[in-house]
C-alpha cells in the first residue's frame, strides 16, 4: 500500500461498475480493499450508481463509494487441492473396505471396490463441505486500480 493512487477516472469506475456487476451475479465470495486498508469479506455485492452495497457474512450491508476502491478479488476454488482431497477421502474409502471385509469366504478385491465406490459417493460432499477452508481456495484479482 506504499505507493500513491490516482483517483479513478470515469472510464475505469464504469469499468469497476461492470466487473462487481458480473462478480456479484456469480455468487461467489468477494473481497474488497479500501484505500485506506479496510479489507471487507462480503458473499453479496451489488454495484449501485456511485457506490458498491457489501453485503458482509455478518452484519448489516456496507455501502463503499467506488472511488475507495482499490482491489476487487473473488474467491476461487483451488481444484488441484480440492482433487487431491476428494482422491484421498477414495483411497480412505478403499482401506476401509480392504479392512472391513477379511473374513474367511469373502473376497478382499470385492469389499475394496465396496468402499471405492463409497469413497466415490462421499468424495464430492467432503470437498463441497470444507472448500471455504482457506487452504481450498485462492483469491483472484478482478479489478486494481492503478497507481499513480
Amino acid at each position: 500500500m506504499g505507493e500513491p493512487l490516482a483517483p479513478p477516472t470515469d472510464d475505469q469506475l464504469r469499468d469497476l461498475t461492470d466487473i462487481a456487476a458480473a462478480v456479484g451475479a456469480s455468487g461467489r465470495r468477494v473481497r474488497v480493499v479500501c484505500a485506506d486498508g479496510r479489507v471487507f469479506d462480503a458473499h453479496a455485492l451489488r454495484p449501485r450508481y456511485d457506490h458498491l452495497v457489501l453485503t458482509p457474512r455478518r452484519g448489516p450491508a456496507l455501502e463503499l463509494p467506488l472511488a475507495s476502491v482499490v482491489r476487487l478479488e473473488t474467491a476461487r476454488l483451488r481444484l488441484g487441492r480440492a482433487l487431491a482431497l476428494g482422491l484421498g477421502v477414495v483411497a480412505a474409502g478403499v482401506a476401509l473396505g480392504v479392512l472391513l471385509i477379511p473374513r474367511p469366504g469373502y473376497d478382499v478385491g470385492a469389499g475394496a471396490a465396496l468402499g471405492g465406490v463409497a469413497g466415490a459417493f462421499i468424495a464430492p460432499l467432503v470437498v463441497f463441505l470444507v472448500q471455504g477452508a482457506p487452504a481450498l481456495r485462492r483469491w483472484h484479482v478482478r479489478y486494481a486500480a492503478p497507481a499513480v
